[in-house]
Formats: C-alpha cells, structure tokens, sequence
C-alpha cells in the first residue's frame, strides 16, 4: 500500500500534505514524467552505472542517503541536509530547489504544478531495481485533467514536434522565448550550437535534433506566423516615439555590449540581461513594452533574477520597446 510506503519513507509531516501526496501519484502518469524529465536530462543521468555529469546520477534515488552518490562532489548546503531522499522531500525541493536547499548549486527554478511533479517523481521511482508501489486509480476527472495537461505546451503551437522541442528548451528557459522569434532553419541549426557550445546545454540525439528543427523552421520561420500578440494599446506608444541620434556603427558586434543596439540605457540592460543569459536572446526578440514588461516578472518570479529597482526597470523597458519592439529593427540573426 502506498500509505505504508510513504510512511516508511517520509519525514514527520502533517497527515494531510501525506495524503494529498499519496492521491496525487496513485494517479501519476510516468510516461509524461519521462518527457519531462528532459527537463533534467541536461545535467542529470538516470539509468543504471550512468555518468555523473553537471549533477549526479539519479538512479535509484527514492530512499536514497542525501548527498551520497559515488563520485559526486556536492555543494555544503546539499551536504548539510542529512537524511534520505523521501518522496514528499524530493516533492518539496523539485518544487523549488533554491528556497528548499538554500544555497545549492542547482539553478533549475522547479516545477510549479503539483501533478508535473507527481509524473516526474512516478518515472524518477521507475528507474531503479526496487521501485516503490504507487496503488490506485485515476478518477474520470483525474484522467481528463492528466490528458488535457499533456497536451499542452505553453505558448508553443501545438503541432508534430512540440513535445520534444517543449522538454528540450524549457530545460533552461520559458517556451516564451522560442515563441519571439522567427528564424530560417540556417538561424534555429546556429541558435542549437550556440546554446552547445555556449551555455551548457546537453546534445540532443540525432533524431530529436532533426525534430525540433523541422517543428521551429515550420512554426517560428522569419514569417513570425504564430508571435505571440500584445493586446494594450498602449504599448506601442514608446514604438512611434521620435527616435534620437545614435553612434554611427551601431549595432556591431564591436560594440562593448556585445550585439545590443548602443543607445542609451543599453549598459543597464545589458548588466541586467547579461548575468543569467547571453544578449544574443534580447537582439531576436520582437515585444511590446506589455511583452517585455511580462518577460521581466517572468524572470524574477519564475527564474531568479533580482527585483530591479523601479528606475532600473523603467531604464531596461524604455531601451527594449524602443529598440527591440514588434517591428524587430536591429533583429540578429
């Protein structure tokens, strides 16, 4: 009975966190669990004997001793924890890392919705050689609820593809910053080996490659056909504003600030944009000043950037709908 096993397994907690636990992976699904666990598959292996990479390998990790695992040098907080991985523990810390285990090294924001991290702790529990038992049955409303989740990726078209580009790019940041762009297919094959190359993220295979490329060059071509679209009108106000007299040569790639457009408030943005991401993904944006206003709670609620102070903010959204607005003027390939 799964109650005993989380009974076993789990830290003291109240009776009612265990229970809604217990309901939420007696109807887990861990095939969509196994997708979305491409989410850590940039950093983590999960199969038996599989390497270490950024972090440890996840094998068998339900019960297992924190901070343990053969070969792995952990940060201090994750050493400090003590304990085994329980499942309502690893509940707790997939939900959000950083406040969970303050100071870990690991910079994955978390998943938010309870029943995404049922279906990842349901598949994580699959892959060892004493899995755990997660008895009961989905409800007619369960299923339905599942089944509609599934099928939906955020702002991306849903369309053959989606899946896989879904999981592989929102490993690292939202689908909002795919749905912004509009590249050839020469453009999405440059974008895949910088974010290789550049910023850490694991190969994908052959075949899933060749996947996403076809779904991006299909749905977020230089067309923009399926750009998200900003309903205030005013934010296209700063759009029309006169516009002042800037440096010859701008926009280079010798600018100081890499391939932003040198005007002014370009120093704040690019400190500000600079120390989570590369400036190459503001220069293929193309939002309103509402767009780039929800990209920046999106980025302090959701993946940890600082709370600008009200001057900074109105500096950065000042420079971005000027310069990277819906008409895309100083748009890098």
């Amino acid at each position: 009975m799964i109650a005993t096993l989380l009974g076993t397994l789990l830290l003291p907690a109240g009776a009612d966190a265990s229970s809604v636990l217990e309901q939420r992976l007696a109807t887990a699904n861990p095939e969509k669990g196994a997708k979305l666990f491409r989410l850590c598959a940039a950093c983590h292996s999960i199969n038996n004997g599989g390497e270490n990479k950024i972090g440890p390998n996840l094998y068998a990790l339900i019960g297992r001793k924190i901070a343990t695992h053969a070969g792995f040098g952990y940060s201090d907080a994750m050493k400090e924890q003590g304990g085994n991985w329980t499942l309502e523990r690893l509940d707790r810390f997939l939900a959000d890392p950083g406040s969970t285990v303050k100071g870990t090294r690991m910079t994955f924001a978390g998943l938010k919705k309870d029943r995404d991290r049922a279906d990842l702790i349901a598949y994580m529990n699959s892959q060892s050689s004493a899995p755990l038992s997660f008895i009961g049955s989905a409800s007619s409303e369960a299923k339905a609820t599942t089944a509609t989740e599934a099928s939906t990726f955020g702002l991306l078209v849903p369309a053959p593809g989606v899946e896989v580009t879904y999981y592989t790019c929102t490993a690292c940041h939202s689908e909002r910053l795919v749905v912004q762009q509009g590249l050839t297919r020469t453009g999405w094959e440059e974008i895949f080996d910088w974010v290789i190359q550049e910023q850490g993220m694991a190969e994908p295979s052959a075949e899933d490659r060749q996947t996403i490329l076809n779904y991006l060059t299909a749905h977020y071509n230089t067309d923009r056909p399926n750009a998200p679209k900003n309903s205030n009108a005013t934010a296209t106000t700063t759009l029309t504003a006169p516009q002042e007299q800037l440096p010859d040569g701008a926009g280079t790639e010798a600018s100081e600030y890499g391939v932003l457009f040198p005007a002014p408030g370009v120093d704040t943005t690019y400190y500000a944009c600079t120390a989570c991401h590369s400036e190459r993904i503001i220069a293929q944006q193309g939002q309103t000043r509402e767009g780039w206003d929800e990209v920046i709670d999106w980025m302090i609620d959701e993946q940890g950037l600082d709370k600008l102070d009200d001057a900074d903010r109105t500096v950065i959204l000042d420079y971005l709908s000027t310069h990277y607005g819906p008409d895309r003027k100083h748009f890098v390939k």
